[in-house]
């Protein structure tokens, strides 16, 4: 029974590590005085709210209807992209009012 019982609990414990490294949050989104949007990644995204650094391996513009508008890799290249949380991601994209976008990226936790 204890046995069954110590297997149940690493299972479970390990399910919660796995989680905890990979997980999707919801970024600050705010407009800037030039009405393009700020959209960066939270404070609370840590629970002891210290800065951090991100590697940004992807960012994308989808337009509601349309389609792709305009994205960019980094993974596979020499050029790096870092931000912290709060700092406001850069889109070489002209936003415009009353339009639908759906907005994504991918990042990883800078290590050391």
């Amino acid at each position: 029974m204890n046995k069954n019982l110590f297997r149940i609990s690493s299972l479970i414990l390990l399910v919660i590590l796995m989680n905890g490294c990979i997980r999707g949050y919801t970024p600050d989104i705010v407009l800037k005085k030039d009405g393009q949007p700020c959209i960066s990644i939270p404070p609370d995204e840590d629970f002891f709210r210290r800065q951090k650094e991100f590697n940004i391996l992807g960012l994308d513009i989808f337009q509601t209807g349309v389609g792709e508008l305009w994205s960019r890799h980094y993974l596979d290249s020499k050029d790096h992209y870092y931000v912290k949380n709060q700092q406001c991601l850069y889109f070489n994209y002209k936003f415009q009012t009353n339009i639908l976008y759906d907005i994504g990226f991918f990042s990883t936790e800078k290590r050391g």
